[in-house]
């Protein structure tokens, strides 16, 4: 939950930070976890925008910000992708090319699809409500420190 949801957001002059967002990903970062974007992008399924429209909006995300990968599904609801969440296709994926650690990661999103992906890929899930997003990850992070203390990357 990086950015403001306005609704099928797909160019850089929409695009909107949630507050907190870029130190979000930076303390992350300094606590050795691995950072991975998954989005449904049905926009593109549903002929709103291109898919190269969303490539080019994740390349000045990363530009920006030390995100580790964009993990997308495409497709639009109707079409049951085994990707899109509320599957947790993406997160396996993610798992196919990062070998993650169950034990220490989580999923931070702001809708039920989001969370019962992190569920059926049996990871945490965690809502966020909105606000300060560096606010809630810190308070995550110290609040989980025992829980992840010898699991992140190296």
């Amino acid at each position: 939950m990086l950015n403001i949801d306005k609704g099928y957001v797909h160019q850089w002059a929409d695009f909107e930070w949630v507050d907190g967002a870029l130190k979000a990903v930076r303390y992350l970062k300094k606590q050795a976890f691995r950072v991975v974007v998954v989005t449904n992008q049905s926009g593109v399924g549903r002929g709103l925008y291109l898919e190269s429209d969303f490539l080019s909006l994740s390349k000045e995300i990363l530009q920006l910000c030390p995100i580790d990968a964009v993990c997308y599904c495409p497709d639009s609801p109707e079409d049951n992708c085994p990707a899109r969440k509320p599957s947790p296709g993406m997160l396996e994926a993610v798992d196919e090319v990062f070998g993650v650690s169950k034990s220490s990661s989580f999923l931070i999103g702001d809708k039920p699809s989001d969370l019962a992906a992190a569920e059926a890929f049996g990871i945490p899930g965690h809502h966020f409500p909105g606000g300060n997003l560096f606010e809630f990850v810190r308070s995550l992070v110290r609040r989980n420190n025992d829980y992840f203390e010898d699991t992140r990357t190296s």
